[in-house]
């Protein structure tokens, strides 16, 4: 290993040999001082301030001065720096109005879901609002999922649903639902479910009030003011624009939603396709090894994907359904511009 010279030392010897060569001559008569033992001595035996003293001591004070400039780099090295200011994160304008997630849905609901991708979201002055999605039979050509979106009423005992709704999931590029949903002792409720990916903020604006908020599992839940237009428009972080919604999409939604064909069926075929569908998904989850609660929803083990397990048994389930119905021999029709054929319809459209 090649020995590398000491910085220290080299900058040491520079200084000093510097000095030497700038101290004062000694006068002739203070006597030869090139032998080593005639050092610091003069004739007379007395110490006298000779060269050699002079460089020594020049060497003290060149190191002194070398290690204060050294301390003194270390010193500036190791102090601290004032931390760069960081920008204020962008947010809406408006007032915040924010929602909460308290978790997995713990709400009474009349169908088959997957806790695991439920939610309750908690907003000011309203009891939570509880998400999930759901597979049941209504009618259509097969079981369908829908998104339901409801709570319970404090003041009702065992959990009844106070309000809400559930709506069929389609395909539809329009947002999944953008609903006003009544709650009598709570005012309207205005609701963007499936926010565009991305979405950190939704601003909403009611008339001449605007709110915002960080959406909770692609959930905005703001206030209803009757009377009044209002749109929504969802942001990044920046501030960029990602997309914006009012009651027009709403209505194109709905009118996506509702265009579906119905199965010409009795009412005791319909009750039966009902719970089969609930009887087929439940079992399926249950051999996934799934555990029902009270309210409709089936717990799966910790260490399942929830996501696939649930799609795969929708898709058993729909298959069951739209088996059974061509067994049934079941015609379809629109229920806009037509009617059932059979004599004990299940959609009684008599009224």
């Amino acid at each position: 290993m090649t020995n590398q010279p000491d910085v220290l030392d080299t900058m040491l010897h520079v200084a000093l040999d510097a000095d030497a060569e700038n101290a004062p001559d000694l006068p002739a008569e203070w006597g030869d001082f090139d032998r080593p033992q005639d050092v610091g001595k003069t004739s007379n035996g007395h110490g006298s301030r000779s060269r050699p003293a002079l460089v020594a001591a020049a060497w003290i004070a060149t190191a002194a001065a070398v290690i204060g400039v050294l301390v003194g780099i270390g010193d500036l090295r190791g102090a601290p720096t004032a931390p760069a200011t960081q920008p204020s994160p962008w947010t809406p304008t408006g007032s915040e109005f924010p929602a909460v997630d308290l978790g997995l849905a713990t709400g009474q609901l009349m169908g088959t879901g997957v806790v695991e991708l439920s939610h309750s979201i908690s907003i000011a002055d309203h009891p939570p609002v509880q998400v999930a999605d759901v597979i049941a039979y209504a009618g259509g050509t097969t079981a369908e999922v829908s998104r339901c979106i409801w709570w319970d009423d404090g003041a009702t005992t065992g959990g009844g649903i106070a309000g809400g709704g559930c709506d069929t999931k389609t395909d539809s590029p329009n947002p999944h639902i953008v609903a006003m949903t009544t709650s009598p002792s709570n005012g309207d409720l205005w609701i963007w479910d499936g926010v565009p990916t991305g979405t950190a903020y939704v601003a909403y604006t009611d008339g001449d009030t605007t709110r915002w908020q960080r959406p909770v599992a692609g959930i905005a839940i703001f206030p209803n003011e009757p009377n009044t237009s209002e749109f929504a428009v969802a942001y990044t972080t920046a501030g960029d624009e990602i997309s914006r919604v009012d009651e027009s999409s709403r209505t194109n939604t709905v009118a996506a939603e509702t265009a579906v064909r119905w199965a010409d069926i009795s009412r005791d075929d319909f009750d039966r396709l009902a719970q089969l569908t609930n009887d087929t998904a439940r079992q399926c989850l249950e051999d996934a090894g799934g555990t029902i609660r009270d309210n409709g929803l089936v717990a799966l083990p910790s260490d399942a994907d929830s996501s696939s397990t649930w799609q795969a048994c929708v898709d058993h389930t729909k298959q069951v359904i739209s088996d059974e119905l061509a067994r049934l021999g079941a015609a379809f029709y629109d229920p806009i511009v037509d009617r059932p054929q059979n004599p004990e319809p299940w959609m009684n459209f008599s009224g």
